[in-house]
């Protein structure tokens, strides 16, 4: 369980983690996704090992249907996972250390620290990592654009097509500008919906507490 007042036996050791989490999230997207193409190759992909061994066969990822939308997932979570790392360090460091001392000298132990000290205190980073989380996903872009572009420069094939993908697509490559212009307002009020849902949510916590 984290314990942010718990001191750390090897800065090195933390500065190396946080490094190799964050690293991700400072390349480019046309790095990302061809770091993950040579990785997933169907004939040389390091990775292909143990998804036959999961699976019981190799799998070309980036034309199976099933496998096009988790894979989208897991490249945009390793990609952007170093911010969200760094965001929940600073709230953690910005924990009191007098409440965990408090909270040990009545007894609490540690999962008692975590769900009474460390989770209300973290809540407002957790907040705004949820409502970056789902606006980020629904504004996904340049990762499927350039992960699953057909060669003809149509676009992603229709399994790996988000939002703003499919409105590119309605847009430029089919020509029905109203209809993406339509797509863009939806998408526009549904951001708009989201953020003004968490202010009401946040202040609504701020008076409990």
């Amino acid at each position: 369980l984290v314990d942010p007042s718990l001191p750390c036996k090897d800065g090195r050791i933390q500065a190396l983690v946080l490094t190799l989490f964050f690293l991700p999230y400072v390349l480019p997207v046309s790095v990302v996704t061809m770091i993950w193409w040579w990785m997933l190759d169907f004939q040389f992909g390091i990775l292909q090992p143990l998804i036959a061994a999961i699976t019981g066969r190799p799998v070309a990822v980036f034309k199976d249907p099933v496998w096009v939308m988790p894979m989208i997932a897991l490249v945009t979570i390793w990609w952007t996972n170093g911010f969200n790392v760094l965001l929940f360090i600073a709230g953690l460091r910005n924990i009191p250390p007098d409440l965990y001392e408090a909270a040990a000298l009545d007894g609490a132990g540690p999962w008692q620290r975590f769900w009474h000290v460390t989770l209300p205190e973290i809540r407002p980073v957790l907040n705004i990592l949820v409502l970056l989380t789902i606006t980020g996903g629904l504004q996904l872009f340049d990762l499927p654009f350039i992960l699953y572009n057909d060669t003809a420069g149509n676009g992603p094939n229709s399994q790996a097509l988000t939002v703003v993908t499919y409105l590119y697509q309605t847009g430029f490559i089919s020509g029905n500008l109203g209809y993406a212009s339509a797509i863009g307002w939806i998408l526009t009020l549904a951001l708009v919906g989201l953020a003004l849902l968490h202010r009401r949510l946040s202040r609504g916590e701020d008076h409990s507490a």
